[in-house]
């Protein structure tokens, strides 16, 4: 577990639109994107929620939803879902997207011990931000809405 207490989201509202088929159910060795996506946070942190946008098929993966207001915001509304209601009584958050379920547990344990005095730890990656695969403190709501 992280030392920096935190609670993990798995963001997967998306409509895979250009995938033609739902991301998260996709194989991936032994398991589908969203069970690696799970199982990367459970030795992370004991709050896992999943950010979906009015997507039903996943209440049996055995964490909690957390439902999109606009469904048509895309991420930023999963962001801002949980950020608001998200079940959790801390403030911080990191948020995954569920197509990079294998992403390094030691660098989601970096990013969220680099959060001590900040509203968002966001990556630079190549000259280009990843703000989906970021921190977030409660404190990024507003600005977020």
């Amino acid at each position: 577990m992280s030392t920096v207490p935190f609670c993990g989201v798995v963001l997967a509202g998306g409509r895979s639109r250009r995938m033609g088929q739902n991301k998260a159910l996709l194989s991936a060795g032994e398991g589908t994107f969203l069970e690696h996506a799970i199982n990367r946070y459970r030795s992370l942190t004991g709050c896992i929620l999943l950010s979906v946008g009015r997507e039903t098929h996943y209440r049996d993966c055995g964490i909690p939803l957390v439902f999109d207001n606009d469904p048509e915001g895309g991420a930023l509304a999963g962001i801002e879902a949980c950020l608001s209601r998200g079940k959790y009584d801390g403030d911080l958050f990191f948020f995954l997207p569920v197509d990079m379920p294998l992403a390094p547990a030691d660098l989601i344990r970096d990013l969220v011990g680099l959060a001590e005095g900040y509203d968002a730890v966001v990556p630079l990656v190549d000259g280009y931000y990843e703000p989906l695969f970021a921190v977030y403190r409660r404190t990024c709501l507003e600005p977020v809405r």
